[in-house]
């Protein structure tokens, strides 16, 4: 039986299947991509518990918005784009979210993720251009910047 409905669900014909509302190619797509879509997330995030939280969050959107689903990509390359969308929505709310970027700032100091502290600057300072924002997460990167210059 588990045959017949693997070769049925072939990666090809995934996300045709869950663009027409099949609950089974939906959780053999979430099954097949979950693990890719978390390690992914974590390159950027770098924290176990907030990249589990967006891959959740974008899986739940993808059959919210299964009947607007592109299955002219593969399935892989249309989960990532989601993904992405929500690392960078994560990133914009982080720049304004005080307790989100507490804990940014601590996997930042733990994990010396560099691409993650500048592009959290980058929508920071779009907001206090903008005028929304505050100065601290400058500041914060500013010493972050210079604590991590290597000492000879």
């Amino acid at each position: 039986m588990f045959s017949l409905i693997k070769s049925y669900f072939s990666k090809k014909n995934l996300l045709k299947e869950v663009k027409n509302g099949s609950s089974v190619a939906y959780a053999k797509l979430v099954d097949l991509h979950h693990d890719h879509l978390v390690d992914y997330t974590q390159n950027f995030i770098k924290s176990d518990e907030l990249s589990e939280q967006i891959v959740k969050e974008a899986l739940v959107r993808v059959w919210r918005e299964r009947a607007a689903i592109d299955t002219g990509i593969s399935a892989k390359d249309y989960l990532l784009t989601i993904i992405w969308e929500h690392i960078i929505g994560f990133l914009v709310k982080a720049a304004t979210n005080t307790r989100l970027k507490k804990q940014i700032w601590y996997s930042i100091r733990t994990t010396g993720n560099k691409a993650l502290a500048e592009e959290v600057l980058k929508r920071e300072q779009e907001f206090v251009f903008y005028g929304i924002g505050n100065h601290s997460l400058q500041q914060k990167l500013q010493s972050y910047k210079l604590n991590s210059i290597p000492r000879s």
